[in-house]
């Protein structure tokens, strides 16, 4: 049953590689537009597979999915396709012109744009990936990190309203990671609905609200980003850690260095709390002095 809340609704899915093996099992979960979700949980979760299930590109064996309150089918996939995009984790799967232009102007062209609406496109994503400088450069001869850029360019140049990423830092040098993050940081504030999947949690604090744990094909609990991503005993469970700073928060309060249940995991939060704990003492300290 459609609900006009969601922009992705999933209900029962179930997807067997060709060798019978499950690889998704009966998976739910429901999407708000606008809403930014990291997607966690170790190799072989199901990540993957679940995007390409989203995108159309493998069909289940059972269940439904409904991406703009369509069911998707081989009817509607093309319309659906207009609307959502995926980055895939590796960048040389969505590189094959002979240019970047003619990469990042192929979505726009088989949406059957005109000349001056795909150079329009095309323009704006360059622009907005810092590859304007590379237009008549082969793909192939980018750095990895400009190639994880021109794979994004290649999907922003269709005006997606639904961005889904894998793994999208993976081998990113620090200058690479950090201009990839800005750009989707840009998208997240302007209400665009992401999800990045990922098993690295701790590019994910800033990015995401929320988060879904995936394990063995299965959906093991979608949360508030906190909610997940500090919970130490569900994140073991399945393969996963908290984030380095949380972890940290986590050890210093189990050696009753500090006393808290909420444990920061971004630079910002953790600040805060140093802030807050460091007044705390300092008020305690002049008190003793009376």
């Amino acid at each position: 049953m459609k609900n006009e809340n969601y922009i992705i609704e999933v209900e029962n899915l179930t997807y067997f590689y060709p060798d019978k093996t499950p690889a998704i099992k009966n998976v739910s979960f429901n999407v708000r537009k606008g809403e930014s979700i990291g997607l966690i949980g170790p190799n072989g979760a199901g990540k993957s597979t679940l995007f390409l299930l989203l995108m159309g590109f493998l069909k289940p064996q059972s269940g439904t999915i409904r991406i703009f309150n369509q069911e998707l089918n081989k009817k509607s996939k093309k319309e659906i396709r207009k609307r959502i995009g995926m980055v895939f984790q590796d960048p040389n799967d969505q590189l094959f012109s002979p240019s970047l232009w003619e990469d990042v102007a192929f979505g726009p062209f088989n949406l059957g744009y005109n000349k001056e609406e795909i150079a329009k496109r095309v323009n704006k994503a360059l622009n907005i990936t810092d590859l304007e400088r590379y237009t008549d450069k082969a793909p192939h001869h980018l750095s990895f990190g400009e190639k994880k850029r021109a794979a994004l360019a290649t999907i922003l140049s269709m005006d997606p309203e639904i961005l889904l990423l894998d793994e999208p830092f993976s081998n990113l040098d620090p200058d690479s990671y950090i201009h990839l993050r800005e750009i989707i940081l840009k998208y997240k504030k302007a209400n665009l609905t992401l999800i990045i999947a990922t098993h690295d949690v701790d590019v994910l604090p800033d990015l995401v609200d929320s988060c879904i744990l995936m394990n063995n094909g299965q959906i093991i609990r979608k949360g508030e980003l906190h909610d997940i991503l500090t919970n130490h005993t569900l994140l073991k469970t399945h393969k996963m850690r908290m984030p380095v700073l949380g972890q940290l928060f986590f050890n210093l309060k189990i050696h009753n260095i500090i006393n808290t249940e909420m444990f920061p995991v971004t630079l910002t939060e953790a600040e805060k709390f140093i802030e807050s704990l460091l007044k705390s003492k300092d008020n305690t300290r002049k008190m003793s002095n009376c």
